[in-house]
C-alpha cells in the first residue's frame, strides 16, 4: 500500500510521517518512509538544484517540473519497485500531488497537463491514500524560514499552494483526506491514524 502525506511546508508533514511509521511499526506493520525529492543519490542531487539554484539565472517552471519527474522516476525504479512486495506500507513525505499542486496549480502549468504526465509515467504507483495536512497561511509563515528558492516565493505563492491542496479532495475524493494541522502534532496524529487504520 502506498500512502502519501501532503501539504505546504510548515504543516507538519515530516513529523507526521515519522510518527505514523513508528505507530505502524509498533503494531507489526512493516512501513518504509521516503521523501521527495530525495531518498536516492540522484534525488538528493536534484533536491539541491531545486532548492538552491542560482536565483540570478532562474529556473523555468518546465525545467523544475521535469527535474521533479526525474527524481521521482529514479526513486520508483531504484527503491519503490523493489520494496513494494517486501513492505506492508510505503509512506511518502510529498509525492505526486505536490507536483500537481505546486507546478500544475500554483505555477501555472495546469493541473490537467501535469496529471496526464503523472498518469502516463507513474500511473502504476499512485497512492491509495493521500492525507493533506492543511494549515492557515499565518501558521505556515510562522513555521517556515525563507532560506531556499521555493520558500522565497513569498506569502502570495504559499497561499496559492494552500488553496491547491484544499482542492485535491474534490478532484480525488476516493483517496484524498484533508486534516486540519493547526493543532498540536499529537492531536493531528490521532486524526491521521483514524484515517490510516481504517484503510489498512
Amino acid at each position: 500500500m502506498i500512502i502519501s502525506i501532503e501539504g505546504a511546508d510548515g504543516t507538519g508533514k515530516s513529523s507526521i510521517c515519522r510518527m505514523l511509521c513508528a505507530r505502524m511499526q509498533k503494531g507489526g506493520i512493516d512501513a518504509l518512509v521516503l521523501h521527495e525529492p530525495g531518498s536516492t543519490l540522484l534525488g538528493d542531487s536534484i533536491r539541491g538544484i531545486l532548492l538552491d539554484f542560482d536565483k540570478g539565472v532562474g529556473l523555468s517552471v518546465g525545467a523544475e517540473f521535469f527535474l521533479f519527474c526525474a527524481a521521482r522516476a529514479q526513486l520508483i525504479e531504484e527503491i519503490v519497485v523493489k520494496q513494494m512486495d517486501k513492505r506492508d506500507v510505503i509512506v511518502f513525505d510529498r509525492y505526486i500531488d505536490s507536483t500537481i499542486v505546486y507546478q500544475g496549480m500554483a505555477m501555472g502549468l495546469g493541473y490537467e497537463r501535469v496529471l496526464d504526465v503523472m498518469r502516463l509515467f507513474f500511473g502504476d504507483f499512485f497512492p491509495e491514500l493521500t492525507i493533506v495536512l492543511d494549515s492557515s497561511l499565518e501558521n505556515v509563515m510562522e513555521r517556515i524560514g525563507m532560506e531556499d528558492r521555493i520558500e522565497r516565493r513569498g506569502a502570495s505563492f504559499i497561499e496559492k499552494v494552500l488553496k491547491g491542496f484544499r482542492h485535491l479532495p474534490e478532484l480525488f475524493p476516493e483517496r484524498v483526506v484533508l486534516i486540519d494541522s493547526n493543532r498540536p502534532l499529537e492531536e493531528v496524529m490521532e486524526d491521521v491514524w483514524k484515517v490510516v487504520s481504517a484503510r489498512l
